[in-house]
């Protein structure tokens, strides 16, 4: 920290700094980061795999699969399922067709 001398006696003065906000969401202070199906995502610490998927703009919530880090994640658990920085999400939607 800067010294300044005022009067025979030392004061340390502050030191600010301006960091943009670009900047801070690069370091992502207030979240983390998934992928979901390949594409990066930020959220919260806190987010279960619930209220990811519920944010996540799927057409039928109805009729999906998904799995985190090459495993499946069974719907009764998505509530309760904390996802952890880096994770690999992948959404599958089951199609009718013959």
């Amino acid at each position: 920290m800067p010294v300044m001398r005022t009067k025979g006696r030392a004061e340390v003065s502050p030191t600010f700094i301006l960091i943009p906000k670009s900047f801070i969401k690069e370091l992502n202070v207030n979240g983390m980061n998934i992928y979901i199906n390949d594409d990066i995502k930020e959220i919260g610490e806190d987010d279960t795999l619930q209220s990811v998927i519920d944010h996540v703009d799927i057409k039928r919530k109805k009729g999906i699969a998904v799995a985190v880090d090459n495993q499946v994640i069974p719907r009764n658990q998505w509530e309760h399922y904390y996802l952890k920085e880096n994770a690999q999400v992948v959404i599958i939607t089951a199609t009718q067709g013959g």
